[in-house]
């Protein structure tokens, strides 16, 4: 089980580093940015979108803090080559 408090502190790391909330259902929300998460006393809400470069949000996902049951790391988006030259 999560803790509010552990997941506050997840959010708070530097770099951040995304990770992947799952449920005790076997539910799974992604979370790329500290800014999509609200953390309150029994509950957590998540801005979903469809991908990791995607800055609009599709909508919000409501999660039981006792339902918690892991936080995944997830890879890195890979950034595109800064230097100008198109690929």
């Amino acid at each position: 089980m999560i803790s509010a408090a552990h997941m506050r502190s997840r959010l708070q790391m530097r770099p951040f580093m995304p990770f992947r909330v799952i449920t005790s259902a076997g539910f799974s929300v992604d979370v790329w940015h500290p800014e999509q998460v609200i953390v309150a006393k029994q509950t957590v809400g998540v801005a979903t979108t469809k991908s990791a470069e995607q800055s609009d949000y599709d909508h919000i996902v409501t999660l039981g803090i006792l339902h918690i049951a892991v936080l995944e790391d997830l890879p890195l988006p890979v950034a595109p080559p800064s230097n100008g030259v198109p690929q």
